[in-house]
């Protein structure tokens, strides 16, 4: 709901593997009226096979059991073995390679939301503390961090955390 609020909505998966959120993410906005020209969602990831399956953008039935039919139909094509996205719908995404502590990850831009599960629990404290400090670089004023249910962040300066419904977000502080 917050995507929907903001014009030409950029967001930040973080990381992204093999996709599934990203193109998720692109379905979600575009049923609910949002044009590809109307928002951008850039995956990142270290690893660069599952950026190049990202980018392929190929999935088992297994990926998608929980996506419901008209939405396979409309957004794929399907063989015997795989569900392929219909790239046609998919122009404002966009997947690259890197790592988070490097200097490129800064150069990504600004981001009005950044989506990150699961990747903190596998840092302690400081690169936590690390991690955080990075998006909240990344992150446009008031943008909106959202974290897997595992990963917690330490005590800080960059976000306020606010609870929706048992949905759990930070909002970068001023």
């Amino acid at each position: 709901t917050f995507a929907l609020a903001i014009p030409n909505v950029k967001i930040l998966c973080a990381p992204c593997a093999s996709g599934e959120e990203v193109y998720s993410l692109s379905m979600m906005l575009q049923e609910r009226r949002r044009e590809p020209r109307e928002f951008s969602i850039t995956g990142i990831d270290i690893n660069s096979e599952a950026i190049d399956k990202a980018q392929k953008g190929l999935f088992s039935e297994r990926s998608l059991h929980k996506l419901d039919a008209r939405l396979k139909e409309k957004y794929f094509t399907h063989d015997d073995r795989y569900y392929g996205v219909k790239k046609e719908y998919f122009t404002s995404i966009a997947f690259t390679q890197v790592n988070i502590f490097e200097q490129e990850f800064l150069a990504l831009g600004k981001f009005d939301i950044i989506f990150s599960r699961n990747m903190l629990i596998y840092f302690d404290d400081d690169f936590r503390l690390k991690t955080i400090e990075r998006f909240a670089t990344l992150l446009k004023p008031e943008g909106k961090l959202f974290l897997g249910h595992a990963d917690i962040i330490p005590e800080n300066n960059y976000f306020t955390k606010y609870t929706d419904n048992r949905l759990s977000y930070y909002v970068k502080k001023p």
